[in-house]
């Protein structure tokens, strides 16, 4: 009876923490796009590069 009890709390308490872990994201704001306009040293695009483009390099 002890056992269950005690593996009742537990799962309880994991079940509690993963909801909690879940409500934090939803406050979160979107990605932001990079806003470097000018060229990096040692490159020849400029630093700025959407998510768009990372799907269609598949990155």
């Amino acid at each position: 009876m002890r056992k269950f009890t005690v593996s009742l709390m537990g799962a309880a308490a994991l079940v509690t923490a993963g909801l909690a872990l879940l409500r934090q994201g939803i406050g979160r704001p979107g990605p932001v796009e990079g806003t470097v306009d000018q060229v990096p040293p040692g490159e020849t695009v400029p630093g700025k590069i959407s998510l768009e483009r990372l799907r269609e390099l598949g990155i």
